[in-house]
């Protein structure tokens, strides 16, 4: 096999396509290829068998938004500012792969299989097609709008897509989002896998990455094309109490699959050991592709991954900030370097990743000092950079984000600030589980079951043992809201709105369906002073504005409301 510089030369020399593929929610040991049996991903394994492998990739952040964003621009979450789902899109002047290969004469074209990608993330500059089905965040009719679609429509309209004639070389992205809770795999992998219905949920995105394969083959472009399968992070799956992701920051949910293959160029049947960080993902694939660098925070792996060596040993920050900014605890940030991990939290841990990578036996007491030079090292980092995009104040992304599980802008008293999450995962998922209910049979148009199911949270869960959680909570009060709204019970749906509102005054639609429900009560002037309220957060809004209108014209104020409309 060539050297690893007469590869990287012949790159540049000649364009090759690149396929990526991220599969949500896919931590690295329920792949066949990283050790778990029987394996659910035959596809992945081959991937693995004909490329390169490596071992110990890891995301930054659990969640789907800011990681997929940290691995299409190379910077950490506190430079690039997106810090949870919630947060609004990527500003418009950071380079992204796509970008920087659209400069390069690349057709690009990504095909998304959830909200969080959608282009509310920022993430579609630099696509030619942009196959994003959600409806975009600004609008308040999104009854009966998705937030997810199975990997087959997604691999549908990506292969569509591919098979266009062209001359220049391509970059396509495939987002698949099945694994993604709740698990409810298609036929036949409900039955085949009906007692794990996660690794159902696995293998039916395995079988999607199969027909994208099975494509290049066909279409002879085997040899031209770089093929990368990752996640942008795993999940709980009960492991340390955690259901899914996005509370803390262990490996079940930061290691993550990935695979390469480039024939001729990647040594077939490779594992590659040392930590890969998600920030390293981007300038690898550049220099792959032999396209210029770009500054970014990560390191390009190429040369190790053509000479099939180990990679230098580095450190990786990782962060959940979900609990401190939705639930006022702890924000967790940990340091991942040389087989150890340390997490800052108000009861911090050390792991040796190595001895334990379930970390289950925290080494805080006997290892201080090598925690304390770990805990130095980490808060050097996250300091005079970009400050967190905040989340966002769009009720329209609040129903997206909760029909997929993500509840977020809540109060739970008896929560001092600082709290380790720790100590509330078990009230926190207790309540996001009951909210969520709610919010898909509102989403299914079950009004009279969403106001059923969100009523009694509106100021406490019962919890198991007889325990009570005290909370407010925009999506409750939001969402019950808009159910008796659609019930045409005025009245009852003032309360919860205005409390909505009290809650985040930046929520357009919030003002919207607050004054709907005061116009329907007989409650005009409230309503146009709802109104009012709300232009004076968004001047321009025209539902707002409609919305003065129709008041202005029903007390007899023709020529005001002519105005509004």
């Amino acid at each position: 096999m060539l050297g690893p510089l007469v590869l990287l030369a012949a790159a540049a020399a000649s364009p090759t396509n690149l396929l990526l593929v991220t599969i949500d929610t896919l931590r690295a040991d329920r792949v066949g290829a990283y050790g778990f049996a029987p394996s659910p991903t035959p596809s992945l394994d081959r991937l693995a068998r004909e490329g390169v492998l490596l071992e110990e990739a890891v995301a930054h952040v659990p969640q789907t938004r800011p990681s997929h964003v940290t691995l299409f621009t190379g910077r950490l979450p506190y430079e690039h500012g997106i810090r949870d789902n919630f947060s609004k899109p990527l500003d418009a002047a950071t380079p992204t792969l796509t970008t920087l290969l659209k400069a390069r004469g690349y057709a690009t074209g990504g095909f998304i299989g959830a909200y969080p990608v959608s282009r509310d993330s920022g993430l579609q500059r630099g696509f030619d097609v942009y196959d994003d089905p959600f409806a975009a965040a600004s609008s308040v009719s999104t009854r009966g709008d998705r937030s997810e679609r199975r990997a087959g429509e997604v691999v549908d309209r990506a292969l569509e897509w591919l098979r266009r004639p062209r001359t220049a070389p391509f970059f396509a992205w495939v987002h698949l989002f099945d694994p993604h809770a709740p698990y409810d795999p298609p036929p036949p992998f409900a039955a085949r896998f009906a007692k794990d219905l996660y690794a159902g949920e696995v293998a039916y995105a395995d079988s999607q990455v199969q027909r994208l394969l099975e494509w290049i083959d066909t279409a002879g472009l085997r040899d031209s094309t770089l093929v990368v399968v990752t996640s942008d992070h795993g999940e709980g799956l009960g492991d340390h109490g955690e259901d899914e992701h996005g509370f803390f920051v262990y490996d079940t949910t930061l290691h993550v699959p990935l695979v390469m293959r480039r024939p001729g160029h990647l040594k077939a049947g490779t594992r590659v050991g040392g930590q890969f960080r998600g920030v390293d993902l981007l300038p690898t694939l550049l220099e792959l592709l032999g396209a210029p660098a770009s500054p970014t925070s990560g390191t390009s792996r190429a040369a190790a991954l053509l000479a099939a060596t180990r990679l230098p040993d580095n450190q990786a920050y990782v962060e959940s900030l979900y609990a401190s900014l939705h639930f006022g605890c702890a924000p967790l940030r940990a340091l991942r370097a040389e087989g150890w991990k340390y997490i800052e939290a108000p009861r911090p841990e050390l792991y040796r990743l190595t001895e334990d990578p379930g970390e289950k036996r925290n080494r805080m007491d006997d290892r201080a000092s090598l925690a304390a030079a770990m805990r130095t090292a980490l808060l050097a980092r996250d300091r005079g950079t970009v400050a967190p995009s905040l989340p966002s104040a769009d009720s329209a992304a609040a129903e997206r984000l909760a029909a997929l599980g993500y509840v977020g802008t809540g109060f739970f008293s008896g929560t001092p600030p600082g709290t380790d999450p720790k100590d509330k995962i078990a009230e926190i998922q207790s309540f996001n589980r009951e909210v969520t209910r709610g919010v898909r049979l509102f989403e299914g148009g079950d009004y009279e079951g969403a106001a059923r199911q969100l009523a009694p949270l509106t100021a406490s869960t019962p919890l198991p043992g007889g325990k009570v959680l005290e909370h407010r909570s925009f999506n409750v009060d939001y969402f019950l809201g808009r159910s008796l709204l659609e019930l045409r019970r005025f009245a009852d749906a003032v309360a919860p709105l205005a409390r909505a509102v009290d809650l985040d005054p930046h929520s357009i639609p919030a003002y919207v369906f607050l004054s709907r429900a005061q116009a329907g009560a007989g409650r005009g002037e409230q309503a146009l002073a709802t109104v009012e309220s709300g232009l004076q957060r968004a001047p321009r809004n025209a539902e707002l504005h409609q919305m003065k209108g129709r008041l202005l014209l029903g007390r007899g104020d023709v020529a005001a409301a002519r105005a509004s409309l």
